[in-house]
């Protein structure tokens, strides 16, 4: 029995890691897009020397959104919290500057995030924004 329950597990994991999408084209534009913005979040893991599972990337509508998750700075300074945002500003806004895929965003968003309990409760403890400019330059964003 455990056999049989081996070999079906096994089928199903390779039939649905073959799965394709409508379209040839459409596959390796999503798989790019994907790797270019995971490729993002690991040299943001890098730069900031955080630990991988702290460090999130993804973009929603036109706004990019680093997640930091259970940060240090959640609990300290507001200035070292600016620091590090400006790191990390400063290196996604290189990578996304003039490349396609990333035209239109507006904002760069850093979220110092906390979660914690079970079931997992999330807190955005604060948030940078930085807006692009009329020269595609983005900056801190003042209300």
């Amino acid at each position: 029995m455990k056999k049989y329950l081996l070999v079906t597990g096994l089928l199903a994991a390779v039939t649905l890691s073959g799965t394709t999408y409508g379209s040839a084209e459409v596959k390796p534009a999503i798989a790019q897009k994907q790797s270019a913005t995971e490729l993002m979040r690991l040299a943001v893991v890098k730069k900031i020397a955080a630990p991988d599972a702290s460090v999130e990337l993804g973009i929603k509508d036109n706004v990019l959104i680093v997640s930091r998750v259970n940060s240090p700075f959640n609990e300290g300074t507001h200035a070292g919290l600016n620091n590090e945002a400006t790191a990390i500003l400063n290196l996604v806004s290189k990578a996304v500057l003039n490349k396609p895929d990333y035209k239109a965003l507006v904002s760069i968003r850093v979220n110092y995030v906390a979660r914690t309990g079970t079931p997992i409760a999330e807190k955005i403890v604060d948030s940078l924004e930085f807006r692009k400019n009329p020269k595609g330059v983005f900056g801190p964003h003042q209300t």
